[in-house]
């Protein structure tokens, strides 16, 4: 009887330690997920800036070209 409730236990245990790191692959997975989407919206918010300001360069031009003032 005390044989069985060592090799219960000893299940328990294992179950409960797989379970944590289970656990913790979800958790490492789902950081790394959250790391790329930031890195992605950083480049986004990169290009963004870059057509706003190529943007502003056009409307300038333009408006030089036409003789008007651009107001950003």
């Amino acid at each position: 009887m005390t044989a069985k409730l060592v090799k219960l236990g000893v299940a328990a245990t294992a179950l409960t330690i797989m379970a944590g790191c289970a656990t913790n692959s979800r958790v490492d997975a789902l950081e790394q997920d959250i790391n790329e989407v930031k890195d992605r919206l950083s480049r986004v918010e990169q290009t963004a800036a870059s057509a706003d300001a190529k943007a502003d360069q056009i409307m300038e031009k333009l408006d030089r070209m036409s003789g008007h003032q651009y107001m950003k």
